[in-house]
């Protein structure tokens, strides 16, 4: 028997569920694209040597198939003159599966939808109509919804793989299995790579290695080989393949992560996979390899420009790179970790092993000359210092520089709730001062094209290619500003003013990022998923902005927080967290609805809700009466809510600036 067709057959997972097992390939309806290819897909697909057209949206599915299924695969097809998948093994190592009771009040989450391209995907199927009678201010949550479950219930649980079959796994080239697969789903996983702002390999050099290096005279090095997996296992997940798929790359991918020999294609295989793990809801898991990625590259130096690196001789250039794109490529590597480290929601609780003092690398260049391999003339990163700009730095520069603000705004708060002491009023101040010194500086050295101002958010204007990019950096921006503000902690009680004026601040802002939401999102199914940290920043402003307010200006504050719902609700088909917060951001806004739609009647200290009347605008008591409601008589009475609790729990109540005064 062969070996490309043993480990075939070694590998396909029998999933059993009632006692019926799934075939060894899976059937995915084809998803047609009427409008053809959008511009950035089309280039994606070029740099792959992928084929363009519109009618081969999924990473799994031949060009040249007629008829209107695709067939996804398992782990390694088997080569065209091999039996059929029904051929037994005895390797078979599939022990029958356990199923998750599913809770009646539970049900269907909505499958992860299939990306098109860079900022496109198939439409979700429309949600069914919600029981009863419900106010239209009351968004429907998606617990109360039929067919749609909880982020827990994602199907049987699958079965470990043995460490042999994985090892001969990862010693077969699945391009040399299934080329047009492989290339369109490598393709789909960079594009999300490049759009989340952590795109590391150029694309033109990989499209010509893919196949060169699956010769008989250019194997893939073992390193090679786990990118090429750790590839595979994220171009599945994001695109909608089954969830099995995805799990059998990933496998290969970490077996092979933990025996390959330390090289700047491991860093890159283990940040790939910290991604795969992300969006599969394994937090514990994305940490740990995000963990050895950074390690790894510190190991390697790749936090100092390569001619400065004590193997800059020696070191063997992977994927057929010449010096320039090596160069780039081993910079776009770390800063990749950097920004996972701190975007990756382990931090600040988990401090950050990059310290930004010891970094001593150029920022990334644009990627016309990353990809030509031209030799960069970007400025050096400057540790804690106000940004300045160069037409030599693209959107992933600016990004990396806010992120690195964004680095010391959260250890800030994470250092002052940790302290046995508070830091005396004014040197806190100097500091937050400070901080608010480099944000607005980062603001006003960006270009016109990619300002908040400045872009074309509608398709139309500059920046339309890296929008997805885009819209994290502005709302990595706006969360500086709301978390420097909502979270500060004082020696000794503040008088009201001062706590009104952070709170005020951090409103302002967490009112700014709805709008950059709202302005760059025109139509929901379009809007980008390829960040996790988008559903964070959105969840925050909706419990910032939900804190409190007058009643009257409630339906136009729910129309904003409902479209950050949707966005969330479409980051939850790539990133599983999303789906969790999703749920806590539903049961907010029906509370808030409520207080819209009843006004008075709403009032419920037990559940944390306060409504009261005034003539101006004081603070309600924990009885929801007024507190001093005289100083303007000839005011028409208001009505005013307050929640108790934040949605916001990681640090101690009393810095909550926002809900510092509620019972």
């Amino acid at each position: 028997m062969c070996p490309v067709r043993e480990v075939w057959q070694s590998l396909q997972i029998q999933e059993r569920v009632s006692g019926l097992a799934h075939p060894p390939f899976f059937t995915l309806p084809s998803v047609p694209c009427p409008l053809g290819p959008s511009r950035r897909e089309t280039d994606a697909a070029a740099r792959l040597g992928r084929p363009r057209g519109g009618h081969n949206t999924s990473p799994g599915t031949p060009p040249a198939e007629p008829d209107q299924t695709r067939r996804l695969g398992g782990l390694i097809r088997p080569p065209p003159e091999s039996p059929g998948p029904g051929s037994t093994s005895s390797a078979s190592l599939s022990p029958r599966t356990t199923v998750r009771p599913a809770s009646p009040d539970f049900m269907g989450l909505p499958a992860k939808r299939m990306r098109t391209g860079y900022d496109g995907y198939a439409p979700p199927p429309p949600l069914p109509p919600a029981g009863g009678q419900r106010s239209p201010l009351v968004p429907t949550p998606d617990s109360a919804r039929p067919g749609v479950p909880m982020p827990w219930q994602q199907g049987p649980e699958l079965p470990r793989i043995h460490e042999d079959v994985l090892g001969r796994a990862w010693q077969t080239d699945p391009y040399v299995s299934d080329p047009q697969s492989v290339t369109s789903t490598i393709a789909s996983s960079l594009a999300h790579l490049d759009s989340a702002g952590l795109g590391f390999l150029p694309g033109p050099a990989l499209a010509a290695w893919l196949p060169s290096s699956a010769s008989a005279h250019h194997r893939k090095s073992p390193e090679e080989a786990t990118l090429v997996y750790s590839l595979l296992a994220l171009g599945a997940a994001v695109s909608g393949g089954p969830r099995g798929t995805a799990f059998e790359y990933a496998a290969v991918a970490r077996y092979a992560a933990d025996k390959s020999p330390l090289s700047l294609p491991l860093v890159q295989a283990r940040v790939v996979l910290a991604l795969y793990y992300l969006a599969d809801s394994r937090p514990d898991d994305a940490n740990d390899v995000g963990t050895a990625a950074t390690l790894a590259a510190m190991a390697l130096q790749l936090n100092m420009e390569a001619d400065q690196a004590q193997d800059a001789e020696t070191v063997a250039l992977p994927y057929g790179l010449g010096r320039n794109d090596h160069a780039e490529s081993r910079r776009r590597t770390f800063w990749a970790c950097f920004a996972l480290e701190r975007l990756g929601g382990a931090f600040p609780f988990r401090p950050a092993i990059i310290r930004q003092e010891d970094v001593f690398l150029r920022l990334p260049t644009d990627d016309k000359s990353f990809e030509e391999g031209a030799r960069t003339t970007a400025p050096f990163f400057e540790a804690h210092s106000a940004p300045r700009q160069d037409h030599h730095m693209n959107t992933k520069a600016y990004l990396v520089q806010i992120v690195g603000v964004w680095e010391d705004v959260m250890a800030g708060i994470y250092r002052a709730a940790h302290r046995s002491a508070a830091l005396d009023p004014s040197e806190a101040a100097h500091l937050r001062h400070g901080i608010v010194r480099r944000l607005e500086e980062w603001k006003r050295s960006l270009p016109a094209a990619i300002s908040s101002e400045g872009i074309g958010w509608d398709g139309v204007g500059p920046g339309q290619g890296e929008r997805p990019t885009l819209v994290v950096m502005h709302l990595l921006y706006r969360m500086a500003f709301v978390k420097l503000h909502r979270h500060v902690r004082r020696p000794a009680p503040d008088g009201p003013s001062d706590a009104e004026d952070l709170a005020s601040v951090a409103k302002e802002h967490a009112r700014g990022l709805l709008k950059t939401w709202c302005a760059s999102v025109r139509n929901p199914a379009d809007a980008p998923r390829d960040h996790p940290f988008t559903s964070t920043a959105l969840v925050e402003a909706v419990d910032v902005l939900g804190a409190e307010g007058a009643v009257a200006e409630l339906p136009a504050l729910l129309a904003e927080m409902r479209a950050a719902r949707s966005g969330i609700a479409a980051l939850g088909t790539v990133w599983t967290e999303a789906q969790v917060q999703g749920m806590a951001l539903d049961r907010r806004l029906e509370m808030l609805g409520r207080v819209a739609e009843m006004g008075l009647a709403a009032h419920d200290p037990g559940e944390g809700v306060l409504v009261w009347e005034a003539a101006s605008r004081e603070k309600g008591d924990a009885n929801g009466g007024a507190n001093g409601s005289t100083t303007s008589p000839r005011l028409p009475p208001r009505l005013y809510w307050r929640l108790a609790v934040p949605m916001e729990r990681r640090f101690p109540r009393d810095m909550d600036r926002v809900y510092s005064d509620t019972p």
